[in-house]
């Protein structure tokens, strides 16, 4: 017995989706199909020429001073290391703050710092700000 509900549950499951030749074109109707084979063999397709990736400046993490004392603390923007007070690409590290877990980092000579914690992130075409988890 339960040999045949197993049967005719799989019977009906082929029947339905026999009709559907569209099996393979879950997200994309014929035409859509159709135009995307169609610029795939002229080679693709370009991209705006106005279209630019956002600048983004990420400050990946960073640590204190040492217990020694004899070494700055370290900052990683955009995966290169800098030390306090160093500047690389117009940016410079103003300063560690242990108090309140943050980095003070200029972004543009004579432009006042910014204070960000691990993993935040700058847009500078717009000035936004986002933490890592957004």
């Amino acid at each position: 017995m339960k040999y045949c509900i197993k049967l005719v549950i799989a019977l009906t499951l082929i029947l339905t989706v026999l009709p559907s030749h569209a099996f393979g074109d879950f997200f994309t109707s014929l035409a859509q199909r159709q135009s995307i084979d169609a610029m795939r063999e002229q080679g693709g397709i370009s991209l705006d020429q106005h279209f630019q990736e956002p600048q983004v400046i990420t400050v990946n993490g960073f640590y204190y001073q040492g217990h020694n004392k004899k070494r700055k603390g370290s900052v990683w923007v955009n995966g290169e290391q800098l030390s306090e007070k160093e500047s690389r690409n117009g940016i410079t590290i103003e300063r560690l703050n242990k108090k309140d877990h943050t980095a003070r980092v200029i972004l543009n000579e004579g432009a006042p710092p910014h204070a960000f914690k691990p993993g935040q992130k700058i847009y500078l075409d717009r000035y936004e700000m986002k933490d890592a988890y957004q």
